[in-house]
């Protein structure tokens, strides 16, 4: 099901465009290289207008990606599971403590 939490970005990518032959150590295709340098600099970056809180590792990995280096799509996942967590930890488990 790929809409569960539990599916992974990667497993999407090879689900929906099999010519990639995607796994978690194969680089972005350069054809969504834009959509996700836009989504980066909005995102990701230090100061950047919507900034998250992710670990250093994946914003330094972002970074060089912007800088032209490639992006592993796995680390696609990593900042999906980050924000899942965030999203858990300081979102979810407050709601269900206002609401009981």
């Amino acid at each position: 099901d790929l809409t569960s939490i539990d599916t992974g970005i990667v497993e999407t990518i090879e689900h929906e465009f099999p010519q990639y032959g995607a796994s978690y150590a194969t680089p972005v295709p350069e054809d969504l290289r834009d959509k996700l340098v836009a989504i980066v600099k909005t995102f990701i970056l230090p100061d950047s207008p919507l900034e998250i809180n992710l670990s250093s590792q994946i914003v330094a990995q972002s970074q060089a990606f912007v800088a032209g280096e490639p992006m592993a799509c796995g680390v696609l996942d990593e900042i999906k599971n980050e924000v899942i967590d965030m999203l858990y930890s300081n979102v979810y488990i407050r709601y269900c403590e206002s609401h009981q």
